[in-house]
């Protein structure tokens, strides 16, 4: 069977039970850069990577799309009561509960939760190491949707969560992604349109990060003058803190009090976020 009949089939089985899940335990949780969409959009990662691999006939990475699929679907859901470094954990036993719900034995999806608690370990060494190949997917397919607008939104909301400061965030950001980004040349450099496609959406990361720090660095010795992207992550910062969601710019500051700059900037992360939705 073609791998994109298996995708099909894996989606009509399990794709509704799994949103009904995740909703039934997100509840009102406001926490919109791991949310249903970010879920949705790393299972298309996911299934791009699926397609990649069997188009090269890797025989590593010939993996089971339903099991894939509730990794996908389950890997963040721990931050309901979890939103630092340990959600891994949280959400394993999560996805736990949604297989003996089914009567599925966890013991058959060993690979399935191991995936999901290591896939946020950005040093890469369980991943690299593994022979868990959901667990290589599900770690790339989660980088992807780190990287471009999506990106800097998803960084900057669970950052400033975590409680990290404007002075740091920056740094901070750049540092983690710049860890997936290496990763994913690593992996994927072999697929040249894969690849550069989604290296342009680091680079768009990576740029509006340098560009944060640059100034900051500068507005301490020259002046405190804002430039777009402090612009944009101070409006991040309130959005956070007045639990908006990312669509909800005119909500902040008034449809005429926005900038040509800014609006460009949430135009085009509006269309990231839902996009493939």
């Amino acid at each position: 069977m073609e791998i994109k009949d298996l995708i099909d089939s894996a989606e009509i089985r399990y794709r509704k039970e799994l949103e009904n899940f995740f909703t039934s335990v997100w509840g009102e949780t406001r926490l919109y850069s791991h949310d249903i969409h970010h879920h949705r959009r790393v299972w298309q990662y996911a299934k791009e990577i699926l397609s990649l691999y069997s188009e090269s006939d890797d025989e590593a990475y010939r993996v089971e799309p339903e099991k894939l699929l509730i990794a996908s679907y389950i890997h963040d859901l721990g931050m309901v009561s979890e939103p630092g470094f340990k959600h891994g954990s949280a959400s394993g036993e999560l996805c736990r509960r949604f297989l003996e719900d089914r009567n599925f034995s966890p013991e058959g999806f060993d690979d399935v939760l191991d995936a999901i608690e290591h896939h946020d370990e950005k040093d890469y060494t369980k991943t690299v190491h593994s022979n868990n190949s959901i667990l290589k997917i599900l770690a790339a397919a989660d980088d992807l949707d780190a990287f471009g607008y999506a990106g800097i939104y998803r960084y900057l909301e669970i950052y400033i969560t975590r409680g990290i400061s404007p002075g740091n965030i920056g740094h901070e950001i750049r540092k983690n992604a710049g860890a997936r980004f290496r990763n994913f040349a690593a992996c994927f450099r072999k697929y040249s349109a894969f690849y550069c496609k989604h290296r342009e959406r680091y680079n768009i990361l990576d740029s509006f990060m340098s560009e944060y720090n640059m100034h900051l660095e500068r507005s301490l010795i020259i002046d405190k003058g804002e430039n777009l992207q402090h612009q944009i992550v101070n409006m991040i910062y309130r959005m956070v803190d007045g639990k908006i969601n990312p669509s909800g710019i005119n909500e902040l500051c008034g449809e005429t009090a926005i900038s040509p700059g800014i609006r460009d900037f949430f135009d085009r992360l509006y269309n990231e976020l839902n996009h493939n939705q």
